[in-house]
């Protein structure tokens, strides 16, 4: 239905204290649920209300967000944001054809007006240009397309007109019952400015981000986009001056980040207040809470012509614009299919471009319809280098195998030497071999686990209670509390 809401509906509690979550995707909405979780459990008066904001994905299928439905049924809702705005659903592959077809109407406008015995040359040459100038500007598709064909990236990015923004919004957020306080998840200020602008002209007065997960990859040139910090592309993916705080999991990244900025003279377009949270994700609370709503639909069958339980082996994938070294990771999987002692199991990374599609498995198997949790649980030891999921995997008790000698990024993982670190493919061939043999891992440093997990995890915290008790108060610093009914057509 269009503008659907899913979740609690009628007449709202004007005591409540409520909070709106803007999030892209799964990803986020992993890492972010516990805290909404934690939030709605602390008072039956809390409200949440999540808006998904990317054209990739509309949250139907989404585990978390139909749990907490579940759990708080007349706490939480969520939606789609492109329905509010009547739009039909995207993928970023509609997109592209979209704009493809309407670079191709100025040239059939042309020949048509060209065949036309009425109009002039000088007449069919305005008529051209104007046509051109519609197609190039995003306002003009606005006003004369139709609704359903439009782009919600024309909403994040302000292109679609800021009243139109506005007045949409306002009544979502603020009026009788105004949001104390709009979350987003750590996202770049480039990326959804027509929403920040639209939100603090219908009168939000505080805008905070929540971390999605730790920056594994922790270096500021941590991909091959970032080539110089004196790029375009470099300062709109390290700007986050439309927040009034952000948060990240550790402060691995910030001291690196500061140190960098420092020292090239970069300006700095972070909001003076941030705060290292810590994750909820990778608590034993949280995996027992979230594991109780996965309902497996493929379970996982073992491999054909085993003849003995094998040690299971799951490898998880990073993306390879991460600085990765694909040819070094494409011998890695080739070595670990001719191993008879293991049973190995892939799974690339759930945003991978189509040059990570592209990586040949040596007909491992390919596991990326399952649940990453539901692998996690199923495998013996995992194989990794740059993806947080692993920290569940620490969290669970896995015998847990850093490679980062397969890319060139500074690594959370061996900067904590967490488990076993393979510096070199020798190392990571031997590790397997005595594994393998005795069972008994060689070299594994369990003492850098425990680091790790108290310093990045837990945010030195104590226990499960004490750090939910300190990320709510870290969000609470921000609430508005002034309740009024604000304007929702300002320009």
């Amino acid at each position: 239905m269009r503008g659907a809401r899913h979740g609690y509906s009628g007449t709202e509690d004007q005591a409540c204290t409520r909070y709106v979550f803007f999030l892209r995707h799964f990803n986020d909405i992993d890492n972010i649920s516990p805290i909404i979780h934690c939030f709605l459990n602390a008072s039956p008066s809390h409200k949440a209300e999540v808006f998904l904001y990317d054209e990739n994905y509309c949250g139907l299928n989404d585990m978390n967000l139909a749990m907490l439905g579940s759990e708080f049924p007349d706490q939480f809702r969520w939606s789609w944001l492109g329905e509010h705005f009547g739009l039909c659903f995207q993928t970023s592959r509609r997109v592209g054809l979209l704009k493809q077809v309407l670079r191709k109407i100025p040239r059939v406008m042309s020949r048509l007006w060209h065949h036309s015995k009425k109009l002039g040359k000088s007449e069919i040459l305005q008529r051209g240009e104007a046509a051109k100038a519609w197609t190039s500007s995003r306002e003009g598709r606005w006003r004369w397309l139709p609704v359903p064909l439009l782009s919600l990236a024309d909403i994040r990015s302000g292109q679609a007109g800021a009243k139109r923004i506005s007045a949409t919004l306002g009544p979502l957020i603020v009026g009788e019952n105004s949001a104390n306080l709009v979350i987003f998840d750590l996202v770049r200020s480039h990326y959804v400015r027509g929403l920040l602008k639209a939100l603090r002209a219908i009168g939000c007065r505080s805008i905070v981000c929540l971390p999605v997960s730790p920056l594994v990859n922790y270096n500021v040139l941590r991909e091959y986009d970032f080539v110089t910090p004196e790029s375009l592309e470099f300062q709109n993916r390290h700007d986050y001056s439309g927040f009034d705080a952000l948060s990240y999991v550790d402060g691995l990244y910030l001291a690196h980040y500061r140190q960098f900025i420092k020292s090239l003279s970069v300006a700095n377009r972070m909001p003076t207040t941030i705060g290292c949270i810590g994750s909820l994700r990778y608590y034993p609370e949280w995996i027992q809470i979230r594991e109780k709503s996965i309902i497996s639909q493929n379970t996982i069958q073992p491999m054909k012509n085993v003849e003995h339980r094998r040690r299971r082996l799951l490898v998880l994938l990073s993306r390879l614009k991460s600085n990765v070294n694909a040819r070094e990771v494409q011998t890695c999987l080739k070595s670990l299919a001719e191993l008879s002692h293991f049973e190995v199991r892939v799974k690339g990374h759930p945003r991978s471009g189509d040059g990570d599609k592209r990586i040949d498995l040596y007909k491992l198997g390919d596991c990326n319809d399952k649940d990453t949790s539901e692998l996690i649980e199923w495998s013996d030891a995992v194989i990794f280098w740059g993806t947080s999921a692993a920290l569940e995997g620490y969290a669970k008790g896995k015998i847990m195998i850093c490679i980062p000698y397969v890319c060139s990024n500074l690594n959370l993982y061996a900067y904590y030497q967490a488990g076993f670190i393979a510096n070199c493919r020798d190392e990571l061939v031997l590790f397997l071999h005595h594994y393998a043999l005795s069972g008994c891992p060689k070299r594994y440093n369990r003492n850098g686990i425990d680091v790790m997990m108290r310093e990045v995890v837990r945010a030195r915290e104590q226990d499960w209670n004490s750090h939910r008790k300190a990320i709510l108060n870290f969000l609470e610093g921000f609430e508005y509390r002034h309740r009024q009914v604000f304007p929702t057509t300002t320009a």
